[in-house]
C-alpha cells in the first residue's frame, strides 16, 4: 500500500498546455496530471534532498514529515 503523502509539487505551463506533478518521495510516486489525462509513475527517494533545497533557498517552510518528531 502507498502512503501518499506528497509534498512537492511543480507545475509547467507553455501556451494552453499544463502539466501537474504531485510528488511523495516517501513512497515513491508520482501523480501526473495534463489537460487531458492523468497517470502515475514511480520515482526513487534520491532527488528529494534537491527539491528540498530549492524550497529552502527560496524561503519556502518545508511540510512535517511523520519521521520528523
Amino acid at each position: 500500500a502507498f502512503c501518499f503523502n506528497p509534498r512537492h509539487g511543480i507545475r509547467v505551463v507553455n501556451g494552453n498546455q499544463q502539466l501537474d506533478l504531485v510528488i511523495c518521495f516517501e513512497c515513491g510516486k508520482i501523480d501526473v496530471y495534463t489537460n487531458v489525462s492523468s497517470g502515475q509513475v514511480y520515482v526513487s527517494s534520491l532527488p528529494q534532498a534537491v527539491f528540498d533545497k530549492a524550497l529552502k533557498d527560496a524561503k519556502i517552510p518545508l511540510g512535517e514529515r511523520p519521521n520528523d518528531n
